[in-house]
């Protein structure tokens, strides 16, 4: 008897799996996660594992990084006696919530136009006897149980390591678990009002705009929404000292901030707070209450609107941003770019980036962060001492700009944009050894020059002459010149045609190295070019530097077999056991 219990209960289970509500759900699910690409659109398609992977990876590390604050040698080295880590942690609380906030944001704006119904989706369900109602709630109930999914992956990490962390030299296992759980309801709680903030005005775009103008205007609020995140993640050191002084200022506008709301109830929680972060505290579970009804409501009001619309709409409708490019065309076709290949390349990149909404995005996220660093670098800037010269914090604001917009180039030419097109390349192409570097680079000066070369000649000759800008602004150039001949080193693909590379046991020491090529890319490079305009005789250095660098980068690509200098439009695993080819013939 107790045998057969288990098995009815199966039995039982998977008769509903079977049921249309079920497998509506399944198939709603697996269209957001793999992405599917229709109609040959961009999409990056990282797969499941290696979403949930990569999601959970920096909480974990964030938390290793906690490690010096609270050991107790190091306090007792710096004199800290009476420490209280539920207060003293409260910088790293406010870290941890906007992460698991930021996460759930770029993950929802990435996703967003897989929540949409597609045609594929009309042309396969309306003609099936459900209700738009069904289709509405499985959608929905895929989206909630991904989204959980989501939530649960990015803090699972950080969930267990960081209260570790906090508590390893003086708590017991009951607070342990205790601190772990008040964690989990914490930034799953933010993760959550993050993910029905966003859904609920997708509903409200969706319901007041009409189909062509939502699919236009959707893109520019998913890239302002990534910038904002982005801004409120580089920005959330500056957040806490506000909110400790709540009590003597409890009209700060910092108690509007979400991740404070948060906050609050975390502290309330632990029984570490205030009548200021209790009652922001509620705020926050108010918020969350209300964004769920408004996601609901506005959902179930624009998405039969949204789905009966399909129809009525043209294949065309998947792309209504129709880039006019003629002028564009005709200027490159004469002016640099010197052989059919690097034109067919060329104009296939650059409309490419620019109709693609991933690509867009994504880029424009590392233009974000680019902003966010370049501000927050020229602000430190001001409270320098007058000057007749700009001061290297000034001068290091192109080239920190400079650094992610080529970095995000190169990110974005490795998303493909539609594989499932990428045959005619190889056939007509092939595998013969192309200009494809050139190419890629003059993609890259295409938006690096109008963006951040010709801007900073304008700002810095306004402000200090037209000698010190013109110096200025060719230096970046320069840089950025050999910059873009280092990330491209490897490079022999045509952009958006490839698969995504494998991952490398070296893609974390890659990271590191971008990490600290941007100091020296930018901190460096701008002191030095300070002293160089203190003493003007040290620009002859400059030539010397560039001529030594082509000559390094030259004798690379000299050295580097002809086999890797052929294009490639899959990544395949390198080979664990690598042959010479030598072949023997006797006499």
């Amino acid at each position: 008897m107790s045998r057969r219990i288990p098995r009815i209960l199966r039995d039982h289970w998977n008769k509903w799996l079977e049921r249309p509500f079920p497998r509506l759900v399944a198939h709603f699910a697996s269209q957001i996660i793999q992405s599917g690409q229709e109609s040959g659109a961009s999409e990056l398609n990282l797969g499941i594992g290696g979403l949930l992977a990569l999601l959970a990876a920096p909480g974990a590390f964030a938390s290793l990084m906690l490690f010096p604050k609270y050991s107790s040698f190091l306090r007792w080295l710096r004199g800290a006696r009476n420490f209280d880590v539920y207060w003293a942690s409260l910088e790293d609380k406010y870290y941890f919530i906007v992460f698991s906030m930021v996460i759930t944001g770029v993950v929802v704006a990435i996703k967003w136009q897989q929540i949409l119904p597609s045609r594929q989706d009309y042309d396969n369900l309306a003609q099936l006897p459900l209700h738009s109602r069904t289709i509405f709630f499985a959608n929905l109930a895929a989206i909630l149980l991904l989204a959980t999914m989501f939530a649960v992956d990015v803090n699972a990490a950080s969930t267990i390591m960081m209260p570790g962390v906090v508590i390893s030299e003086r708590g017991t296992f009951p607070q342990l678990f205790a601190f772990i759980g008040v964690h989990a309801v914490c930034v799953i709680l933010a993760s959550a009002f993050t993910f029905f903030a966003c859904f609920a005005l997708l509903g409200v775009l969706m319901s007041v705009l009409p189909n062509r103008a939502f699919r236009t205007v959707s893109l520019y609020f998913r890239l302002a929404l990534i910038v904002s995140l982005i801004v409120m993640l580089c920005t959330s050191f500056a957040a806490v000292p506000a909110v400790k002084a709540l009590p003597s200022h409890p009209d700060s506008l910092v108690r509007f901030l979400p991740p404070v709301w948060y906050l609050g109830l975390y502290q309330t929680m632990q029984g570490r707070t205030n009548p200021q972060l209790e009652a922001v505290a509620w705020i926050g579970l108010k918020a969350l209450g209300a964004a769920f009804l408004l996601a609901i409501a506005f959902s179930a009001l624009s998405y039969r609107r949204y789905f009966t619309r399909i129809p009525e709409s043209s294949d065309a409708r998947q792309n209504p941003r129709q880039w006019h490019l003629r002028w564009m065309t005709h200027w490159a076709d004469g002016s640099f770019l010197r052989n059919p290949f690097q034109r067919a390349c060329y104009h296939f990149s650059v409309r490419a980036l620019l109709r693609s909404e991933t690509h867009c995005i994504l880029f424009g996220a590392f233009v974000g962060l680019g902003l966010v660093v370049a501000s927050q670098t020229a602000l430190s800037a001001t409270a320098a001492a007058a000057d007749p010269l700009p001061s290297g914090d000034l001068l290091a604001v192109p080239l920190a700009l400079a650094y992610f917009v080529i970095l995000g180039m190169r990110f974005v030419f490795e998303v493909p944009a539609g594989l499932n097109a990428n045959w005619l390349y190889r056939l007509i192409v092939g595998c013969r050894k192309e200009q494809t570097r050139a190419a890629a680079r003059k993609i890259m000066l295409t938006f690096l020059v109008p963006a951040v070369v010709v801007p900073c000649l304008i700002g810095f000759s306004w402000a200090w002459g037209i000698r010190v800008g013109a110096i200025h602004a060719v230096y970046v150039l320069a840089l950025s010149v050999v910059l873009m001949e280092i990330v491209l080193l490897r490079f022999r693909k045509v952009p958006f045609t490839c698969t995504l590379p494998l991952f490398q046991n070296h893609a974390i020491m890659l990271v590191f190295i971008y990490f600290i090529g941007f100091f020296v890319f930018t901190d460096f490079a701008a002191a030095m070019e300070h002293a160089m305009f203190r003493r003007p005789v040290l620009f002859g250095t400059v030539p010397l530097f560039l001529l030594l660098c082509w000559d390094v980068l030259r004798r690379i690509r000299r050295d580097t077999p002809d086999i890797d200098l052929e294009l490639i439009y899959e990544e395949k695993e390198a080979r664990e056991v690598q042959t010479l080819d030598i072949i023997y013939r006797g006499s």
